[in-house]
């Protein structure tokens, strides 16, 4: 499948050494990771289906991956009658076993193939936007613009929208 002359397969998409510097930038929700490339920065595509469905069709020129060998934590919180606690624990292989199926079925239900599991994705984002948080907010004003009703619920719905929306805001 090819959309604005690119090729959109995962493994096009080139990895990056281990030993790559990974940094954090300020974002509204908190740092995020980000890599810098040849001059440019790439930030970190959070572990969702929709935010890895905009890097589908950001595409392979935009992207770049890292074999995922951090440490992952979940916060785990729990309510009962009284108040809720939260603690945070080592995010386990059933974990991201779970995250990654996810990611598989929202992709799939948009007609997308499944990225390779172990990797961490990194997005260049158009040089209009600093921050992933902007980016995605911006996504997000054009999808309602879209469909101002909402009746793109279901990821084979949302997809189209996403990849004229990317196309409009792809980098020369």
């Amino acid at each position: 499948m090819t959309v604005s002359g690119h090729s959109r397969k995962w493994d096009h998409v080139r990895e990056l050494p281990v030993d790559i510097r990974v940094t954090a930038a300020p974002g509204a929700g908190g740092p995020t990771a980000t890599v810098t490339v040849d001059g440019e920065v790439y930030h970190q595509v959070p572990d969702t289906g929709f935010t890895m469905l905009i890097a589908w069709y950001n595409g392979p020129a935009h992207l770049v991956r890292l074999l995922d060998l951090a440490h992952h934590t979940v916060t785990v919180t729990t309510i009962r009658h009284d108040g809720a606690t939260e603690y945070v624990e080592p995010r386990g292989l059933a974990d991201q076993d779970t995250i990654d199926e996810d990611i598989e079925d929202y992709l799939a239900d948009a007609g997308v193939p499944a990225p390779p599991r172990g990797y961490r994705w990194y997005q260049r984002l158009p040089h209009s936007h600093a921050t992933l948080e902007d980016f995605h907010a911006e996504i997000n004003t054009r999808l309602r613009e879209l469909d101002p009703h909402g009746t793109a619920n279901r990821p084979h719905d949302i997809a189209p929208l996403l990849a004229r929306i990317v196309a409009d805001l792809e980098q020369p």
